[in-house]
C-alpha cells in the first residue's frame, strides 16, 4: 500500500473550514445541510477555473471538511 503524503496547504484549508464554521456557531447562524452544500458547490466552481498547486490544495482541503461534516450530520 502507498502512503499518500498531505500538504501544508491542504491542511490550511481544513483549518479554515473549521474556523469558518466556529466563527458562524458563536455568532448564532445556523449551518444547516443546504448551506454547506451551496458552499461545496461555491469552492468547487472555483476550483474548476483552473487554480492548481498550492491555491487547489488549501480548497480541497476546506471543500473535503465541509464534505465531512455533511457526512457527520452537521
Amino acid at each position: 500500500m502507498a502512503t499518500q503524503t498531505v500538504s501544508q496547504a491542504y491542511l490550511d484549508g481544513i483549518r479554515e473550514g473549521r474556523d469558518f464554521q466556529r466563527f458562524c456557531i458563536a455568532a448564532g447562524d445556523t449551518l444547516d445541510r443546504a448551506f454547506i452544500t451551496d458552499h461545496i458547490a461555491a469552492i468547487e466552481r472555483t476550483m474548476a477555473q483552473g487554480f492548481s498547486g498550492t491555491m487547489r490544495d488549501f480548497m480541497r482541503g476546506e471543500r473535503d471538511f465541509w464534505r465531512n461534516q455533511i457526512k457527520r450530520g452537521k
